[in-house]
């Protein structure tokens, strides 16, 4: 008896819609998602992360222990800008302090600063290992989202398990590093989990 041919884990719209329909995705992503093997939201939606991490421990700035990943919200208290950039030349880091009812504390970023910028007043919901330097606690390389400051956004990348996505040097080239890739399938699953139809047996 000839083997059963596989079949695909979702059917319906999602299968039929190019991965190019969702918002951000033009025609240099849409390349790098192919060469990846996603043209469909299908084919996105079944992309399994090569691993999660829990960000979902929401501490005070003065809780938060040292050594450990927490995620704390907090306000901008003092946004040096973003350090410009030279080639050839490594960036100086840029830093920020954030503060809640509790205490403060300074993010850091060493690589890639300029893309780092923010506001006095702006409110961040920030995850990351809590370090101790100099006597100060601080996080180094924390991930970070803006928030609205008004209690009801939605956290994707912060104070939740969080899928971390395997990527090519293209994909992060086009910024769908895992940051990415979870705002594409967050964006997918808003549009199409209604019309999604699984081959999964019953029961």
């Amino acid at each position: 008896e000839a083997p059963t041919a596989a079949l695909p884990l979702l059917q319906g719209e999602p299968a039929q819609t190019p991965v190019d329909a969702l918002t951000g995705v033009g025609a240099r992503r849409a390349a790098a998602l192919r060469d990846a093997g996603v043209t469909t939201v299908a084919d996105l939606l079944t992309r399994l992360p090569r691993r999660y991490i829990d960000r979902s421990r929401i501490v005070t700035i003065a809780s938060a222990p040292v050594g450990e990943v927490v995620t704390f919200i907090g306000s901008v208290q003092k946004a040096a800008p973003a350090p410009s950039y030279r080639r050839g030349r490594r960036s100086p880091p840029h830093s920020v302090e954030l503060a809640d009812d509790s205490g403060r504390l300074r993010c850091v970023w060493f690589q890639g600063a300029r893309y780092h910028t923010f506001e006095a007043g702006e409110v961040l919901a920030v995850s990351g290992r809590v370090e101790l330097f100099r006597g100060q606690r601080q996080m180094v390389h924390p991930e970070y989202e803006h928030l609205s400051g008004g209690g009801g956004d939605e956290l994707l990348h912060t104070g939740t398990v969080v899928p971390l996505y395997g990527s090519s040097e293209d994909l992060r080239e086009r910024g769908l590093q895992s940051r990415g890739l979870r705002r594409l399938v967050r964006d997918a699953l808003s549009r199409f989990s209604a019309a999604v139809v699984t081959q999964l047996p019953a029961g």
